[in-house]
């Protein structure tokens, strides 16, 4: 069997779909059209393996970004994936979108806060500390919150270094707050499907994944559903709430 991963992340407006081998990028598809991802996953999916000439039954396994994201785009990826997993009786492995940001900067020694847009005005944001060495620390659990919230958790921090789409869309905010902040822009301002072949596929977690070692620990294969990090209430548990009161 040939060593090909079909990748996915479709956790925010964007969709990135990527054939990899076993060392190397074979096709890869960006789709930023302000669509729903309903509309153009499956096409995209074809796309991409006609790219390559590779068909369904020759990948080895497949890796689905799990969050965090919003409710609906999380939804339709995980129900595409778990789906072509189970037809073609191939295992699903399961990745943060953050993490996998995070550990592209594996080289940075200091704090790393990673901001993805949330909408509604707010905010994902994580915060790592980078020992210059390979080892990345989550300090805190994944968050949502406004920008201004997430100045206040960082109060006390000199110069971190701001990646993710959410950092350039509040970047007057964190330097005006931070005036030693380090952004190093679009580079880093989404995940490249690629970064995964940098790390193992892992058949087991460990016992506390925030504590371990993340850039070590990207890749955990799920057996049955995939547990997605919506961090935000879903529209719909949000308006019960509000009939409930």
């Amino acid at each position: 069997m040939s060593d090909l991963t079909l990748a996915l992340d479709c956790s925010g407006e964007s969709l990135s779909v990527a054939l990899l081998g076993a060392e190397k990028l074979l096709a890869e598809i960006y789709l930023d059209l302000g669509v729903p991802h309903s509309r153009t996953l499956m096409s995209a999916l074809d796309q991409v393996l006609v790219q390559a000439g590779v068909g369904l039954a020759e990948i080895e396994r497949l890796a689905l970004c799990r969050g965090p994201g919003s409710f609906s785009s999380l939804r339709i990826g995980m129900a595409a994936m778990q789906g072509l997993a189970h037809s073609l009786g191939r295992p699903l492995y399961a990745f943060v979108m953050h993490d996998l940001l995070a550990a592209a900067l594996d080289w940075y020694r200091g704090e790393l806060v990673v901001v993805t847009d949330a909408r509604r005005r707010q905010v994902y944001w994580s915060h790592y500390d980078c020992d210059g060495r390979g080892r990345i620390t989550r300090k805190v659990p994944f968050q949502v919150a406004d920008p201004a919230a997430v100045v206040q958790e960082l109060a006390g921090s000199r110069q971190p270094l701001f990646i993710g789409g959410g950092a350039g869309l509040y970047r007057s905010l964190f330097c005006r707050e931070f005036p030693g902040a380090v952004f190093p822009g679009a580079l880093y301002a989404r995940p490249r499907l690629e970064q995964l072949l940098r790390f193992s596929w892992l058949d087991e977690g460990v016992a506390d994944p925030a504590a371990a070692n993340v850039a070590a620990a990207i890749l955990f294969r799920v057996d049955g559903d995939c547990a997605p990090l919506y961090i935000r209430p879903s529209d719909a548990e949000i308006n019960q709430g509000r009939k409930g009161r």
